[in-house]
């Protein structure tokens, strides 16, 4: 996936072409993992803490908490039917934006992509 990376060089904004980076090797199976999620649409960090966004806080993912490996595809917390709703707006509505050297902003979709090697619901 290409996406535009506005940078700041020598004073000016500098647009260029690049790739989706998916998260490090050996990192948690779960796009919102890492990231802090806030109510303006926006989820912040990157694959090295151990925050969730779906808590809308500095809160850490429950299935860390509880000795386990967070993936979103085991997650009895968040990936319920019950929380569908909340999830598909946070997918649908709400940008990733990576933190540190080379910072990026991809749509919540694209990362989840990026992240899990598949999309979030699959086409009809």
């Amino acid at each position: 996936m290409k996406v535009l990376r506005p940078q700041i060089v020598d004073g000016r904004i500098v647009v260029r072409e690049g790739g989706l980076r998916p998260p490090e090797t050996g990192s948690a199976l779960c796009s919102f993992h890492g990231l802090v999620g806030n109510r303006h649409g926006l989820l912040m960090g990157g694959p090295s803490g151990n925050a969730c966004a779906l808590t809308f806080a500095h809160a850490p993912c429950r299935m860390e908490m509880e000795d386990d490996v967070p993936a979103w595809d085991r997650c009895r917390h968040y990936n319920t039917p019950a929380r569908k709703p909340e999830v598909d707006a946070v997918i649908d509505h709400c940008v990733v934006v990576t933190t540190g050297p080379g910072s990026s902003e991809f749509p919540a979709a694209d990362w989840f992509a990026s992240v899990m090697g598949r999309p979030y619901r699959p086409a009809n």
